[in-house]
């Protein structure tokens, strides 16, 4: 049996082998009373050759930190108990009962507290009760047609932001986070995710005012899909939970007939999804249902082990067209082979359509 470690309801979780995060290093990052540590480029598991070793060195460091479920969770907990000046929290689905204390108790000490919750979704609507109770300032968005489904926090400087949700289980998914800490010597986060709850939240509705190039709000996040498979070059990584929209697939299916690798791990729990793997598979795309703990619920996708791009949207016409959704596009080596590295894990654990 595999050793590791407990998550906050005493649950055991083991530690992803091909994704090396340095979480402990990530949190105390995490701005505080004394001197911080100086930064650290992502573990990659690969040592740059001589040649340009300096110049990928400089690139990697400027990264944001990759964290799984568990330590997405622990990430969030300490920035909001840290911070001191403002949360600005967006969601999807919020029903962790430490982290609605973690917001109410940050409302209570004075910080500059605004949180964005989907109006459809259970635990968010219950939550949304006990916030207001506690005097902190909530907004339920409805989408017509659609969900926000954003997954963003910002707790002072620090950002923590990507696909995982906050329910009470949402942790034990294969999923990831993006953490900027915010802290001196760490690489800044995107500001369009600094100021996007604040954007939300002014105009009392979802905004999709960012286009590029780096963070996608809604249908600019297709563009950005769709350019990133058409500039491969040697190889696409992609996990999925859900993997049904059609430009997508066209695009994936013309990007492996032009001698394109092409590794993509999906759920088979949509029935879309299932069609778009046996549709993939008559073309000579090799495709994998997900076997493994819990459920697949990533949206990522690598090009070349050099562009990421990674976010709260699914690759499907629906998440697209109808919700409110973000992703962020990024030229980060380390975070892409790391990525990589878990595709092809899963791919080789995986089953076939």
């Amino acid at each position: 049996m595999r050793r590791g470690r407990t998550d906050g309801r005493g649950r055991r979780w083991a530690a992803r082998p091909a994704v090396r995060v340095l979480v402990a290093l990530a949190l105390a990052f995490l701005p505080a009373c004394g001197v911080l540590p100086s930064p650290q480029p992502f573990a990659s598991g690969e040592a740059p050759s001589e040649a340009g070793a300096s110049d990928r060195a400089e690139q990697q460091s400027a990264e944001p930190f990759l964290l799984d479920g568990p330590h997405a969770r622990d990430f969030a907990l300490s920035a909001i108990s840290r911070a001191r000046e403002r949360v600005d929290l967006e969601l999807y689905e919020l029903g962790d009962p430490e982290l609605v204390a973690a917001v109410v108790g940050a409302e209570g000490r004075g910080v500059a507290v605004r949180v964005i919750l989907d109006a459809t979704e259970d635990y968010s609507r219950k939550s949304l009760g006990e916030l207001e109770a506690a005097g902190v300032p909530v907004k339920a968005f409805r989408v017509p047609g659609g969900i926000d489904h954003v997954k963003l926090l910002v707790a002072d400087g620090a950002v923590l932001f990507g696909g995982v949700n906050w329910g009470p289980r949402s942790w034990e998914n294969h999923d990831f986070d993006l953490a900027w800490p915010g802290a001196p010597g760490t690489p800044p986060p995107p500001a369009e995710l600094l100021g996007h709850v604040g954007r939300d939240w002014s105009a009392d509705r979802p905004t999709d005012r960012e286009d590029g190039p780096v963070v996608y709000a809604d249908g600019h996040i297709a563009q950005a899909v769709l350019a990133a498979v058409a500039g491969a070059e040697k190889a696409i990584a992609i996990l999925a939970a859900d993997l049904s929209d059609r430009d997508t697939l066209q695009a994936l299916a013309a990007a492996a007939a032009r001698g394109v690798r092409v590794t993509a791990v999906v759920s088979s729990q949509e029935k879309a999804t299932r069609e778009a793997a046996r549709w993939l598979g008559d073309r000579g795309v090799p495709i994998r249902y997900y076997r493994g703990p819990a459920t697949l619920h990533a949206k990522v996708l690598v090009v070349d082990e050099r562009v990421v791009v990674l976010g709260s949207a699914n690759f499907s016409y629906h998440a697209y067209h109808a919700n409110h959704e973000l992703a962020v596009r990024l030229i980060a080596p380390g975070l892409a082979r790391a990525l990589a590295d878990d595709a092809r894990r899963l791919w080789r654990t995986g089953r076939e359509p």
